[in-house]
């Protein structure tokens, strides 16, 4: 069930949320190739801007989006890095299908 977390916004308001984002991303792009993950700084980031949650569905505390929105969000940071871009698609897909399952699942 959505909780005090839910994210909601306009795919103009979740794109620009993915905007605010970029000059960080970019800056650390770098360090998550040389990591060969995210920098912490930019999962918690992605996660407080909801960024995660903009398929999943809003009874499950997500934005429920249309597709259109969320390939602007993905590909808004993978201008700013590819593998951050990368990752975020696969969290936000993953998502989705976690909260097509049934409430028994």
């Amino acid at each position: 069930m959505a909780d005090d977390k839910t994210i909601v916004g306009t795919r103009e308001e979740l794109t620009a949320r993915a905007r605010a984002l970029v000059p960080a991303t970019r800056a650390r792009a770098d360090e998550a190739e040389r990591l060969r993950r995210l920098p912490e700084e930019t999962v918690n980031e992605l996660r407080d801007a909801g960024l995660q949650r903009v398929l999943q569905p809003a009874a499950y505390g997500g934005a429920e989006a249309h597709f259109g929105g969320m390939v602007d969000v993905v590909s808004t940071i993978a201008e700013a890095c590819g593998s951050t871009g990368w990752v975020l698609a696969q969290d936000v897909i993953h998502n989705f299908m976690v909260g097509q399952f049934p409430a028994e699942a």
